[in-house]
């Protein structure tokens, strides 16, 4: 089987999330460099993070982790970027989609269309080599840290219905 990576474009998914009643998990969509650099040279593209817990509130977290060229493991960006949340308690567990537009100067991050954190070149440094997806859901006991409850995870599913990419601008 092949891999897919893309320079430049839209990645979106259609997801439904957990209830922050389930302790401990801690789904993503997120994008990586295809190049196999270390970590964060690269880049890495948080369309969403969200930490289920009770005690923190129904928020997802679009995040932007970048370092300098041979910088390895020297974030330059290590908390969540920007938060969102609609209205209502476990607004997440409903289909939503959720974007990257990425070009060669800005990520966009959207939820439904709605844009709720943006970098730019102008700010950090993005990225400049294919990236490829990553949708999964993590299982830790330290969620949030230092809290160190036991993880609840019976029913809790991150659910992807489809999973779309878009080439808007020319690749090299």
């Amino acid at each position: 089987m092949g891999s897919f990576s893309l320079l430049y474009g839209r990645f979106e998914a259609n997801v439904s999330l957990p209830t922050r009643q389930a302790r401990g998990v801690w789904p993503a969509f997120w994008l990586m460099p295809a190049s196999g650099v270390c970590w964060p040279t690269g880049g890495e593209v948080d369309i969403f993070e969200y930490v289920g817990s009770p005690l923190l509130p129904d928020f997802i977290y679009g995040s932007y982790h970048w370092a300098e060229p041979n910088a390895c493991g020297k974030d330059q960006a290590p908390l969540p970027g920007m938060a969102f949340k609609e209205a209502g308690d476990n607004w997440q567990t409903g289909f939503h989609v959720y974007t990257a537009e990425w070009s060669p100067n800005e990520i966009d991050y959207k939820v439904d269309g709605k844009q709720y954190y943006k970098r730019t070149s102008d700010e950090v440094m993005l990225p400049t080599g294919p990236m490829y997806i990553i949708l999964n859901q993590a299982v830790q006991q330290d969620l949030p840290p230092g809290k160190n409850c036991e993880p609840y995870v019976d029913g809790v599913d991150m659910v992807v219905d489809w999973v779309r990419v878009c080439a808007t601008y020319p690749s090299r």
